[in-house]
């Protein structure tokens, strides 16, 4: 990955780190899910998008409200 290979250096401007740390906090929420529901990563990406698609939701909106990704 990029953030292994690179470190913080391939996202040095503020658009950059913004747009990371959003998804990355998606991600860290789907982990967690598939680790306290026993599931694979996949089997929650998948749940998860479902959700999103069906409410109409952007990746941006989910980034600020965690909370409603497996809603």
């Amino acid at each position: 990955s990029l953030e292994q290979r690179w470190g913080v250096k391939w996202r040095q401007d503020d658009k950059e780190k913004k747009f990371y740390n959003r998804r990355r906090s998606i991600i860290a929420t789907i982990k967690k899910y598939a680790e306290e529901h026993n599931i694979t990563m996949e089997t929650a990406v998948n749940l998860a998008e479902e959700n999103r698609s069906r409410r109409s939701k952007s990746l941006h909106y989910l980034a600020e409200h965690n909370d409603t990704i497996f809603d």
